[in-house]
């Protein structure tokens, strides 16, 4: 998916970073921390969908773990969305990249095995998406939180002979069972 350009009037008019301004700061943090914010975003727009224009931010973040990373950096811009005023700030923007990013992430996971990981981060966008308040901003800002869900790459993944039958099995419970719920509730 390719992102539209930023208006000129929305652009932050301090200072601003991409992830390459951190290069030098990024090779003595531990493996284990991830980074979060702006910084984040940023970075996983390079990863997963090209942008004419560079999403920045005025500083970095480290926190958590990389396998929760890309959904909770989808909570925290949804969070941040709903309860800041966002004059000079980019966090709807930043949701709107990360729920590309996040699919493409889950996708990835998936591709490497990883279903519990991946089903655990559905299930907490599941839990978001059902939120009232939140459902009222995906209809203001026009987003939609589930579009996180790598529904494809998971109807591919219960046909992948490679992956352990158990993993299967739950991701062909969550397409035949789970995701029809949630779509249930939707609708209602």
């Amino acid at each position: 998916m390719r992102l539209a350009p930023i208006p000129e009037q929305v652009l932050p008019k301090r200072r601003v970073f991409v992830p390459s301004d951190f290069d030098s700061v990024i090779q003595h943090i531990p493996e284990g921390c991830a980074l979060v914010g702006g910084q984040a975003v940023a970075w996983w727009q390079q990863q997963y969908c090209a942008s004419d224009t560079p999403i920045t931010s005025g500083d970095i973040d480290f926190w958590g773990y990389r396998e929760d990373l890309e959904t909770s950096l989808v909570l925290a811009k949804l969070h941040a969305v709903r309860a800041f005023d966002q004059e000079g700030r980019q966090d709807e923007l930043h949701l709107k990249t990360s729920l590309v990013t996040a699919n493409g992430f889950m996708t990835q996971l998936l591709g490497d095995g990883q279903v519990r990981q991946v089903l655990w981060n559905i299930e907490r966008l599941i839990a978001a998406s059902q939120y009232k308040p939140y459902r009222r901003l995906e209809e203001q800002r026009g987003f939609r939180i589930l579009s996180a869900v790598p529904l494809q790459r998971i109807q591919e993944s219960v046909q992948n002979k490679s992956l352990p039958e158990n993993d299967r099995n739950r991701l062909h419970n969550f397409q035949s069972v789970r995701w029809p719920q949630v779509e249930r509730r939707i609708a209602t």
